[in-house]
């Protein structure tokens, strides 16, 4: 078998390879579908105006001004994220599986020096929140795709000579032709797939997706409560993204008269970014059974640094087989995310019970990638930019939770919603996520026990490549969550 590798390592701030970072990478980065404690967890996030939870920090920094004592909490737990895929008719599942801290974090509550203050107590401290997770193992089968997707990248070298392909097309065309997968035979800038394979296929194909890592926050908050009606509070967030992904396209061609048997392209990204938020939010307690709050959470400001690299290879019938590297893209750029605004109104029932309503408005549309303040470069990203403002549509999320006591012991329930950020005439609209949650605690004057168990359901469509030549994966989405949580109030 004969092997062509090219490799290097190369810093690269150029319009043709920044175009990889797209909308897709500006959504993931900006999302957060919080859950808090396993308290919160378990009614669906919704906690904004009842507050004196760690689950209340990251929805209105106000709510931590109920705090009438200072606690210390941790909740660890366990997630399963299974994807059920359909492509061209046929099914695949893939489960992927993770234990994780969903939020830790203290809480350092007050009262004033002087008793005829009416600032009655403050709060402060810190809270560590997960808010997304990426970690996903998803598998497409298509048995006959009427297809290859070779054909992408004969279209895109299309009157390019080959001397111009490894600066134009690195990570793409230019391994097809490393490999014969493409070849100039119809002229010196016309490709054609080896052995002049229909771009009508057929072929059978798999695609996976392997990713990792997740969004979180780390909050420093301080809260007052004036005279017990008013409680208001601020916090400044320390944002954090992880993200890798190994994504394998692999297909072989099913006429057997056909040279090419075997062409697989794996791509790998991994990107890690961090930034700083800001929140103020603010409760007021009109009776002592009806609470409202409202929160106003600033776009994250992110300094992104990503590493992208490809790889194909191709198995012809005849026994010889090639491989080719592209070099190493390295990246760094900016993303300023989107404003979020997060109404609330709660019901306490004495101390039988309480429910509580959040609405949240964010428009993904607004987020804005930006070149690195430490690359001496004139790319502005308005391409790219553009892209984010046509795709996306104003975003809304209803989480409605409730809790009933009996004694020291608690029963949670809750209902979640989040629209898609898609906008309709996208191909990658899907249906909008919907969360279901259940839980139960155990209270004493020091020490607390909670268990929250949500189901997140939502489902995606997306093309492995160019649409017009194949058809979306379908993916049905669900991950499930076990949260625990400790409490001690020294």
């Amino acid at each position: 078998m004969t092997e062509r590798r090219i490799g290097a390592v190369l810093m690269v701030f150029c319009p043709i390879l920044l175009a990889a970072q797209s909308e897709e990478d500006a959504l993931r980065i900006n999302t957060a579908r919080h859950s808090g404690s396993a308290r919160s967890s378990a009614m669906a996030g919704s906690f904004g105006a009842l507050g004196a939870d760690a689950g209340a920090a990251w929805v209105n920094p106000g709510a931590m001004a109920i705090y009438s004592t200072s606690e210390f909490f941790a909740t660890p737990g366990f997630e399963w994220n299974d994807a059920n895929t359909s492509f061209y008719g046929t099914g695949a599942e893939a489960l992927e599986q993770q234990v994780h801290f969903n939020n830790l974090g203290m809480v350092i509550s007050r009262p004033t020096a002087k008793a005829e203050s009416r600032w009655r107590s403050a709060s402060f401290g810190l809270v560590f929140d997960r808010t997304n997770s990426h970690n996903w193992e998803i598998t497409a089968d298509g048995a006959e795709v009427n297809s290859t997707f070779v054909q992408q990248f004969a279209n895109e070298a299309q009157g390019t000579l080959p001397e111009a392909l490894p600066d134009l097309f690195p990570f793409t065309s230019f391994l097809a032709f490393e490999t014969f997968a493409l070849d100039t035979l119809g002229g010196p800038a016309n490709y054609v797939i080896w052995d002049d394979i229909s771009s009508s296929g057929p072929t059978s194909q798999r695609h996976t997706r392997s990713s990792s890592g997740s969004n979180s926050t780390t909050s420093f908050f301080y809260s007052a409560n004036y005279l017990d009606k008013l409680y208001i509070g601020a916090s400044l967030g320390v944002s954090s993204s992880r993200f890798e992904r190994r994504t394998v396209l692999s297909e072989t061609t099913l006429d057997q008269s056909v040279d090419l048997k075997d062409v697989t392209y794996e791509e790998v990204l991994t990107s890690r970014g961090s930034g700083f938020e800001m929140k103020l939010g603010a409760v007021y307690r009109f009776s002592d059974g009806i609470r409202a709050g409202l929160a106003v959470h600033s776009p994250s400001l992110y300094t992104i640094d990503e590493a992208y690299v490809t790889e194909m290879t191709t198995a012809f019938r005849a026994g010889d087989g090639y491989r080719a590297t592209s070099p190493d893209g390295i990246f760094k750029y900016r993303l300023n995310g989107t404003w979020r605004a997060i109404g609330s109104v709660a019901a306490i029932v004495g101390k039988r019970g309480a429910i509580n309503v959040d609405y949240e408005f964010s428009d993904p549309s607004t987020m804005r990638l930006r070149r690195s303040a430490s690359v001496v470069d004139d790319y502005d990203f308005s391409r790219e930019n553009q892209r984010i403002s046509s795709v996306f549509r104003t975003n809304h999320s209803l989480r409605i939770g409730g809790e009933v006591r009996a004694g020291r012991l608690y029963v949670r329930a809750g209902w979640g919603f989040w629209g898609d950020p898609y906008d309709r005439a996208d191909t990658r609209s899907g249906e909008d996520m919907q969360r279901y949650a259940f839980g139960v605690g155990y209270r004493t004057s020091k020490i607390s026990v909670d268990l929250g168990i949500s189901m997140d359901r939502w489902s995606v469509a997306n093309y492995p490549y160019d649409p017009a030549l194949v058809a979306p994966i379908v993916s049905d989405l669900t991950t499930t969550r076990s949260l625990i949580s400790v409490a001690y109030r020294p």
